[in-house]
């Protein structure tokens, strides 16, 4: 495994294993994991010294290839650990680190929680892509695109590339074998509302159909973003992204949380769902601006660095008093 030592405060840990992963910089995650870290210690104060952390990535796309490390012989001894276990699409429990850690904090939790499961395990939210800036907040009704989506045509999204390319009827079976033909002509989809851009990419290394910086600008300045399942995991950076933004999120039902459970997002079943409920949208306003306020006041809140450091130091600090009893 690869140890790197994070932020110079001497007890926070970046742990990966050799053969998987990529150095914390280089995780899409970083920003806000930085940002994080900055918060936790601004709310902890002192007592953030009285722990080690560690953050505990683990890549698998597969549960036959996720794999826990040994955190035994990380920090100081007698000091408790307080790990971070990200990276993780398939969603899987992290017993061991459970038993090793007072606490874990886990993103892409799983959809079904096991029973048992460990009491010390708590949800935080994925966050956002190191290379999407956080832009000024363009009132709602001002922003230049109604719906916004771009991103890979994987296999989960294939009955929402249905509903936008006006196919609804169409065997998904069938769309999964053409796939090679859709992904050769049929990615653009813009057209299916006015002053919208729909449009899906060829694979996961093609990114979206707009550069890093329009990207960020393009979420900034939409009205409705369609946030559907990641490739593995339902939970997916753009769903805070566009959160952030304000924007009004149509997702699949995420796994239920302290930031999911009563917030703003539009939850549907299907993706057949959303045609009526994007055009009721683009045609009440006052419900529109509504919404985007809630999603700012949410995401603020709840979701952003400092309310989840807000939330963090509470868990741990309730963790403390357990142990001590």
């Amino acid at each position: 495994m690869i140890v790197q030592e994070l932020f110079e405060s001497g007890n926070v840990y970046y742990l990966r294993d050799q053969r998987d992963g990529c150095d914390f910089e280089k995780l899409v995650e970083s920003t806000y994991l930085t940002n994080l870290f900055e918060a936790l210690q601004d709310e902890m104060q002192s007592s953030f010294y009285d722990y080690d952390f560690i953050l505990h990535s683990s890549h698998a796309l597969r549960k036959s290839h996720f794999l826990e490390q040994d955190i035994s012989r990380l920090g100081s001894a007698g000091r408790p650990k307080v790990v971070f276990f990200i990276s993780d699409e398939t969603a899987s429990t992290p017993w061991q680190l459970s038993k090793q850690a007072a606490i874990v904090f886990k993103n892409m939790p799983p959809v079904r929680f096991s029973n048992p499961y460990p009491a010390n395990i708590f949800p935080f939210p994925l966050g956002c892509h190191r290379k999407t800036r956080a832009l000024p907040i363009i009132p709602i009704q001002e922003r230049k695109y109604n719906v916004f989506f771009s991103g890979q045509l994987s296999n989960k999204r294939l009955r929402l590339y249905k509903q936008l390319a006006g196919l609804p009827r169409l065997p998904t079976l069938f769309l999964r074998l053409a796939k090679p033909v859709v992904k050769s002509r049929y990615l653009d989809l813009s057209e299916r509302y006015p002053n919208s851009l729909i449009s899906f990419t060829r694979s996961f290394a093609n990114g979206t159909a707009v550069p890093t910086f329009d990207y960020a600008r393009t979420i900034q300045n939409s009205k409705i973003v369609l946030c559907p399942s990641g490739v593995v995991n339902p939970e997916t950076l753009r769903h805070w992204e566009a959160m952030r933004a304000g924007c009004i999120v149509i997702s699949e039902p995420l796994p239920p949380s302290h930031y999911t459970t009563g917030s703003p997002i539009i939850f549907i079943k299907r993706w057949r769902e959303a045609d009526h409920i994007i055009k009721q949208l683009l045609s009440n306003p006052r419900r529109m601006e509504d919404i985007h306020r809630q999603t700012l006041d949410w995401y603020r809140n709840v979701c952003s660095e400092r309310a989840t450091a807000q939330y963090m130091h509470k868990r741990i600090a309730q963790s403390q008093v357990l142990q001590n009893a």
